[in-house]
């Protein structure tokens, strides 16, 4: 049987688990969406240049 310290301790490193899951989840959408606007943004300047 767990200890309320010990479950106390488990739950806080699930939710630590939990949250650097989720930043990471925030940063590689970040980084994808950075690149897509990159990739839009050239794509216009092609265009324009073409034009």
């Amino acid at each position: 049987m767990m200890s309320t310290a010990d479950a106390t301790s488990k739950g806080a490193l699930e939710f630590d688990a939990a949250v650097g899951l989720a930043m990471f989840a925030l940063i590689v959408t970040s980084v994808e969406a950075t690149h897509a606007m990159a990739v839009c943004i050239s794509t216009y300047h092609e265009r324009a240049a073409a034009f």
